[in-house]
């Protein structure tokens, strides 16, 4: 059994939701676990539209809880 790679995307512009989030989130061998962006309307719609469970509002502070999307 081959296991996911868990991804934390940082950026919720309108390339990551046309071109990175879809690749992403339908590769058979990766979830998008995180994602981080500044405004938090923007980062609560790609969250939703892409079942993504962990939203953060800063690269700092996304990075210091990474070990949280890991396990």
């Amino acid at each position: 059994m081959t296991e996911k790679i868990r991804i934390g995307m940082i950026g919720t512009s309108w390339w990551a939701d046309q071109m990175h989030l879809p690749s992403l989130t339908s590769h058979p061998h990766s979830v998008v676990a995180a994602i981080t962006g500044r405004g938090r309307e923007a980062a609560g719609a790609r969250a939703n539209k892409y079942s993504i469970t962990k939203i953060y509002f800063s690269a700092s502070g996304h990075m210091q809880t990474r070990k949280s999307y890991e396990d």
